[in-house]
């Protein structure tokens, strides 16, 4: 065989095994990515026809995380709602229990029962006024304001139509019709308070909740007349109150039944807010079993078998090797030749 023969053959080997060489260092590039990553492939492309079952996978996954963080960010402040409810609904009860306590006989100690009121209607101002991260939690959809102002708006309108009955000038029904007219700003709720929205949450594709609890709603609004009627009202004096005791008992019982129902009303309100509680935790529980199912799916379908990409890996290696040595004695055996 002449030198060019030679030549021609020994390129013609060596181009074929360093095509084969690129090639065996392409698939040990690649089982050392897989084995990095876990994954069969950093591309959509590179899964076939298994692509849009993991793009499915991710949608589906990534929903119903969205759900869940709604869940828990909504559940804390709907927990807060309801201990605020709580709260109210014990001070409803303490202000009415400290006026049942008074007998019929003589003078009611109405100075022990205004201060037990006053104090009491503070703190129903401060519990409806609750904030969780800079949102006041009844306002509505109004949550950068304050839902209830100064209480000194409420009391001055109380104790007008007081001094209205006190000095005869309207009777017991009149003086109770007044105050249960007033609302909005004349109970000291802000001014923003009523034309307020609702708040609602989706927590699963087809399930979006309705969460709003205003501290202007119907119980909260008749807690806080209640209560301020107690924290003004005063026993007519004979000497200068052209009342009698008889209308002064009267609107004594009515503020007693006014606070008595709109604290069953509160009470009914927070077991509605708390039923969605048990729901969204219900429904948060079955999506952690969703997207642990998911994720198993998508592992299955995504991620490499470790202990067969290892065989693979092994045997490309062994491959390579055996490839660079055949290359060495071709190359060897080609040089003799030539020479």
């Amino acid at each position: 065989m002449g030198v060019g023969s030679t030549f021609i053959s020994f390129a013609g080997q060596t181009k074929a095994q360093s095509s084969r060489l690129l090639d065996l260092r392409n698939s040990m590039a690649e089982l050392q990515r897989q084995m990095a990553t876990q994954k069969r492939s950093d591309t959509f492309s590179g899964l076939g026809s298994d692509a849009g079952t993991i793009q499915k996978l991710r949608t589906d996954t990534n929903d119903i995380q969205r759900y869940m963080k709604n869940i828990d960010r909504i559940s804390i402040r709907t927990q807060m709602m309801s201990d605020a409810m709580t709260e109210a609904v014990k001070i409803g009860r303490e202000v009415m229990n400290s006026m049942r306590m008074q007998t019929r006989e003589g003078e009611v100690e109405m100075g022990a029962i205004n201060v037990v009121a006053s104090e009491n209607l503070q703190f129903l101002q401060d519990l409806m006024n609750t904030n969780y991260q800079g949102a006041y939690v009844f306002a509505g959809n109004d949550v950068n304001n304050a839902p209830v102002e100064e209480l000194s708006i409420l009391n001055n309108n109380i104790q007008s139509e007081m001094n209205n009955w006190l000095a005869g000038m309207q009777t017991p029904n009149q003086f109770l019709n007044n105050v249960n007219a007033l609302s909005g700003t004349d109970l000291s709720y802000s001014n923003s308070l009523q034309s307020a929205g609702d708040v609602y949450i989706k927590i699963d594709t087809n399930v979006e909740i309705n969460y709003t609890v205003k501290a202007d709603d119907n119980s909260f609004k008749e807690l806080m007349r209640g209560i301020a009627m107690a924290a003004n009202l005063k026993q007519p004096d004979p000497a200068v109150d052209i009342a009698t005791d008889s209308e002064f008992y009267q609107i004594y019982d009515e503020i007693i039944t006014k606070i008595a129902d709109a604290v069953d009303n509160l009470d009914k309100e927070n077991f509605s807010l708390a039923s969605k509680n048990s729901l969204m935790g219900n429904i948060e529980a079955r999506h952690v079993k969703d997207v642990n199912l998911l994720k198993t799916l998508l592992s299955k379908t995504e991620d490499v078998d470790t202990a067969e990409t290892i065989v693979k890996l092994q045997a490309v290696q062994s491959q390579l090797t055996a490839s660079y040595e055949a290359t060495k004695v071709v190359s060897q055996m080609m040089l003799i030749n030539f020479l």
